[in-house]
């Protein structure tokens, strides 16, 4: 992941900012919001209706969202590719026992397509 989505002129989103590792799903959604974020602002900024300031806000807005997923898609990457016989049984029974609960469900459902 960059240091920073912005610097001077130069704006970074999506894959130029950060990779992900395709087992959470969310890398193109998150291309997708830094797009828009900085669309929006930099619309505004263009036809003088907003202050270049306000430019300032992508990085403070969009990185620590980044940097959040790639922390949960590693973590997600780092379960499903267990090596450990012992390690994967007790994630396969875990897994089994909690996708039967509706609470799980609906708490994993709005992790990955928030």
């Amino acid at each position: 992941m960059v240091n920073s989505y912005r610097v001077g002129r130069c704006f970074v989103a999506g894959d130029a900012a950060q990779l992900h590792s395709p087992a959470s799903g969310q890398e193109m959604d998150t291309g997708i919001q830094d797009a828009f974020n900085l669309a929006w602002k930099s619309a505004l900024v263009t036809r003088g209706l907003g202050r270049k300031v306000l430019l300032e806000s992508y990085n403070v807005e969009r990185r620590p969202v980044a940097v959040s997923v790639l922390k949960g898609s590693d973590r997600l990457r780092r379960l499903v590719t267990l090596h450990n016989p012992l390690a994967r049984s007790f994630r396969n029974r875990l897994f089994t026992l909690l996708s039967g609960l509706a609470t799980v469900r609906r708490t994993a459902s709005v992790q990955l397509s928030s």
